[in-house]
């Protein structure tokens, strides 16, 4: 039988949990809140899933590789404080939190899918090996401060449907 739920705090503090793989066509599953919170030694996450909790892997500091699959939703601090170095976002998901990828200092470049309309405040602050990031074109709001101390930041693609540039929007990328 197929998992539906992975619920809030489920493997919270498993720090001998090394790798997370579920995949299953058409899976309504979520992942709660914290469920993978604090798992020291989780090096790589393959999913399957609609939603992922907020804080869901937040603190996984040797979380390396993401690579999602049918996800809809990463709620707020999702990934936050993480090392990841790669993160594959499907075309399906349509809202990402804020702080989602706060502090991983270890993320080089990210494309944002189409279904994205808003970045929330502060997604990325701090993720100093953040080079390039790409935007959709449908995307017509970004939030304040959301690429904060992106020090290695050399490029950004802007969507045609921007309108204005957010205040401190990329306050310390040195780079740009």
């Amino acid at each position: 039988e197929n998992i539906i739920e992975i619920q809030s705090g489920a493997f919270n503090n498993c720090t001998n949990l090394k790798n997370v793989y579920y995949n299953c066509n058409n899976c309504p599953m979520v992942i709660g809140n914290y469920a993978f919170a604090n798992c020291s030694s989780l090096s790589s996450v393959t999913l399957t899933c609609q939603s992922i909790g907020k804080n869901a892997f937040s603190s996984c500091s040797n979380l390396q590789t993401v690579v999602l699959y049918d996800v809809k939703t990463i709620g707020s601090s999702a990934f936050i404080n993480c090392d990841i170095k790669t993160a594959s976002i499907p075309s399906t998901i349509t809202n990402i939190g804020s702080y989602a990828f706060y502090g991983c200092g270890s993320l080089r470049s990210i494309e944002i899918p189409e279904g994205v309309t808003k970045l929330e405040g502060q997604m990325f602050v701090g993720c100093t090996s953040l080079t390039e990031v790409v935007l959709p074109q449908k995307i017509t709001s970004i939030e304040t401060s959301t690429f904060n101390g992106c020090s290695n930041l050399t490029k950004i693609t802007f969507a045609y449907g921007m309108t204005k540039v957010p205040d401190y929007m990329c306050y310390k990328a040195d780079t740009l």
